[in-house]
C-alpha cells in the first residue's frame, strides 16, 4: 500500500478522495460548523507533529526560514478557517455536491487575483472554462426539486467560502520557499486557535455528545485533514499540471458519490450532466491558470 502511494498520481487521487470524505464526516458528526473545524484541526495536529518530527531530525523542527512566513501562514489560516466554516454552513443548507463543487471554483478567483492585482494578461482561453464552470453550476443549482431559499442561501455561502479558499491558495503560493509539512503544521495550528473563539460564539454545543460523533471528528482530522493534505502535498509537485488538476477533481466527485450513498442526495441524469460540465470547467481553469 505504501509503495503504491509513492506513485504521485495515486497519492494525489487518494488525497482528493480523503478530503472528499470531509463533508460526510462533518454531517455524520452533527457538530456545529465552527466546532467541526476546531476538532478537524485539533485531531490533525498530533499526526502532523509526528510527521514533522520524523522528517526534520537534524534541523529546527517548527521554525520557518523567513520570519515573514509566520504572518503569511496566519493570513492563510484566517482565510482557510473562514472557508471551512462557510463550507460547513453551506453543507447544512444545500446539497453536498452543490457546496463542494462551488467551493472548488476557487482557482477561478486565484486567476482573477492575478489578472487584477498582478496585471497578468489573460487570453480568451481563460474565460471560456470560467463560463463553462458557472454554466454547469447554475444548471446544477436550479435543477434540484428542493431549490428553495435555504438551498440558495447555502449555495451563496459556499460561493463566499470559495473566495476565502482562493485567498488561502494565494497565500500558500507565497510560501514556496518553506517546507510544505511545516506550512501544514502552522496553518493547522493557527486554524485550530482561530476556530475556538468562533465556536464559543457560534454554538453552546462544545463537546461531541456520543462516541460516534467523536469518531467522525477524529476521522475528519486524521483522515481528511492530515492524510488528504499530506498526500496532495506530496503528489502535486511531482506530476505534470494537467494530470494533477484532473486528480484534484477526486474531491468533489467523492463528496457527490458518498453524499448519495449516505444521505440519499441522488443526482438525476440532467444534474449529473451539469455537474460534469462544472467539473470539466474547473479542471480547465486549473490548467490555464497554473500555466501562467
Amino acid at each position: 500500500m505504501f509503495t503504491l502511494l509513492r506513485n504521485p498520481f495515486v497519492s494525489l487521487l487518494m488525497g482528493g478522495f480523503f478530503i472528499g470524505l470531509a463533508p460526510i464526516f462533518f454531517r455524520l458528526s452533527e457538530m456545529p460548523p465552527s466546532w467541526a473545524v476546531f476538532y478537524r484541526m485539533l485531531f490533525a495536529l498530533p499526526f502532523i507533529s509526528i510527521l514533522c518530527l520524523m522528517t526534520f531530525k537534524n534541523i529546527p523542527l517548527f521554525k520557518l526560514k523567513n520570519p515573514n512566513s509566520y504572518l503569511v501562514c496566519l493570513i492563510a489560516s484566517i482565510a482557510f478557517t473562514s472557508d471551512l466554516i462557510g463550507w460547513h454552513w453551506g453543507l447544512d443548507l444545500t446539497s453536498i455536491s452543490n457546496a463542494t463543487i462551488i467551493v472548488n471554483t476557487a482557482p477561478i478567483w486565484v486567476g482573477l487575483y492575478g489578472l487584477i492585482f498582478l496585471k497578468e494578461a489573460w487570453k480568451f482561453s481563460f474565460w471560456i472554462p470560467v463560463m463553462l464552470t458557472y454554466f454547469g453550476i447554475i444548471g446544477l443549482v436550479t435543477s434540484f426539486e428542493t431549490f428553495n431559499f435555504d438551498s440558495i442561501a447555502g449555495d451563496i455561502i459556499s460561493f463566499i467560502a470559495s473566495l476565502f479558499y482562493a485567498l488561502y491558495l494565494v497565500c500558500l503560493s507565497r510560501l514556496g520557499g518553506e517546507h510544505p509539512f511545516k506550512v501544514i503544521f502552522f496553518t493547522t495550528l493557527f486554524c485550530c486557535l482561530l476556530s475556538f473563539p468562533i465556536g464559543i460564539f457560534d454554538s453552546s454545543k462544545v463537546l461531541p455528545a456520543t462516541k460516534n460523533e467523536l469518531i467522525f471528528l477524529v476521522c475528519l482530522g486524521g483522515i481528511s485533514q492530515f492524510l488528504g493534505q499530506t498526500l496532495i502535498t506530496y503528489g502535486m509537485p511531482r506530476i505534470n499540471l494537467s494530470l494533477g488538476s484532473m486528480g484534484l477533481l477526486m474531491q468533489p466527485i467523492t463528496a457527490t458519490i458518498f453524499g448519495a450513498l449516505f444521505f440519499s442526495e441522488y443526482l438525476d441524469l440532467l444534474q449529473i450532466t451539469f455537474a460534469a460540465i462544472a467539473l470539466w470547467g474547473i479542471y480547465l481553469v486549473r490548467v490555464v491558470a497554473q500555466k501562467k
